[in-house]
């Protein structure tokens, strides 16, 4: 099938684009995104977030209750000047209708530095289609 796993591209960066909402000063609304952009289509079975080796336990809190979503118009939505946006949160809610919950870290429990939070996450992910596309971020 044209689906792979994502483990089979993880260390191909031409696969795949990474970035995030910034630092402390840039987070949208005290919020903070990640995203990574595929230029190829993934099975993906699980998502892990890796916690912090350091900082504090409210660092370590942050990684209770992240929400894991897919799209397949994603650079659709991420492109130009959404990239690096302040507002990515609306961003989001202008485009809700294209993403599908796949998972969320547990909200319960204790959390450690560096431990690592797996969400069973079942989706095929996939680019976007050429007619949608926009310049898309990291470019």
């Amino acid at each position: 099938s044209a689906s792979r796993e994502a483990r089979d591209i993880e260390s191909r960066e031409s696969s795949y684009r990474f970035f995030h909402s910034g630092g402390e000063s840039e987070a949208d609304g005290g919020f903070h995104w990640f995203a990574v952009q595929l230029n190829e289509t993934v099975l993906i079975r699980s998502v892990t977030v890796k916690v912090r080796e350091v900082g504090s336990s409210t660092d370590f809190l942050r990684a209770k209750g992240i929400e894991i979503f897919t799209s397949n118009r994603v650079q659709a939505i991420f492109s130009g000047d959404h990239c690096r946006s302040k507002g990515m949160s609306r961003q989001y809610e202008d485009s809700e209708a294209y993403w599908t919950k796949c998972g969320q870290t547990d909200k319960k429990g204790s959390i450690t530095a560096g431990e690592s939070l797996k969400v069973d996450c079942e989706a095929e992910a996939s680019p976007a289609p050429a007619a949608e596309e926009k310049q898309p971020c990291g470019r």
